[in-house]
């Protein structure tokens, strides 16, 4: 039964990093790549604890929700760097496209006429 569950949660995992990749902040924070790529292999930890505890209340158990928590934390980091990323990035642009030398809509003016 762990061979069955450990495929199929690599294969989950896969899949999951597959449409992370997709986000637009994935190349530009490497924190934040970080944080979730360090949380794969402490999602496994967890899971292989749980899988090989005898029973539900021992230190086993324990140890695994705690690695399985941890993970839970580095995988809300790693999107929360990710999504900052994107909004510094929009933010500094939206500033750059707003400085303006003189408004838009305003007529020049002529020295001559009132």
């Amino acid at each position: 039964m762990s061979t069955v569950v450990c495929a199929l949660a690599v294969a989950v995992l896969a899949g999951w990093h597959l449409r992370t990749r997709r986000h637009p902040g994935w190349r530009l924070s490497r924190d934040g790549r970080f944080y979730i790529v360090l949380g794969y292999p402490m999602l496994m930890i967890g899971l292989y604890w749980l899988i090989m505890a005898p029973t539900m209340t021992g230190w086993q158990s324990v140890l695994g929700d705690a690695w399985a928590f941890a993970a839970m934390v580095t995988f809300v980091y790693g999107f929360a760097h990710l999504q900052t990323t994107v909004e510094r990035r929009n933010a500094a642009g939206q500033s750059l496209e707003s400085i303006a030398t003189e408004p838009q809509h305003a007529a020049p003016q002529r020295p001559d006429v009132r």
